[in-house]
């Protein structure tokens, strides 16, 4: 009677764990940020994808990147010292960089954007749980929690 009685007792916990453990699993899903938050963190997006357009904007007006492209192709090592040469060519790959960098930033915020859309934004992509608000503060468009970031540094 007693060993039943034990068995009974397993397999009930075993029952237990494997619901609860899907359970976790399903309500780690459903969390979602709220609608207000959602609209603050996409406007916020919306601004530095705006602050960065600006500046690519500027930098073609202004013609940092495409000015040395030119310079480049104008010089003779021939009439130029080298110690010029190679500031020049130092500050195309800083142009060319910078350039590199802000459309970087801006595929992320147009990830972010689209996780927005999905329902997905401020979770981590990595494992699933919530970014937390002071991250998406900071960097809006993070797509791991700090933990996971940790990890994979």
């Amino acid at each position: 009677m007693k060993l039943v009685k034990f068995k009974y007792i397993l397999f009930s916990m075993v029952i237990l764990m494997f619901f609860t453990k899907n359970n976790k699993k399903k309500i780690r899903e459903n969390i979602t940020m709220d609608k207000n938050k959602q609209y603050y963190f996409k406007n916020k997006l919306l601004q530095e994808k705006n602050q960065i357009l600006k500046l690519v904007e500027d930098m073609k007006k202004n013609q940092i990147t495409d000015m040395y492209e030119e310079m480049a192709d104008e010089l003779s090592t021939f009439d130029n010292h080298p110690g010029d040469i190679a500031s020049i060519r130092s500050d195309l790959e800083r142009g060319a960089y910078q350039k590199e960098n802000e459309y970087r930033m801006l595929r992320k915020i147009e990830d972010a954007l689209h996780s927005i859309e999905e329902g997905k934004y401020g979770r981590c992509a990595n494992c699933g749980q919530s970014i937390s608000e002071e991250r998406l503060e900071v960097i809006p468009y993070a797509r791991t929690c700090v933990r996971c970031m940790e990890k994979a540094d």
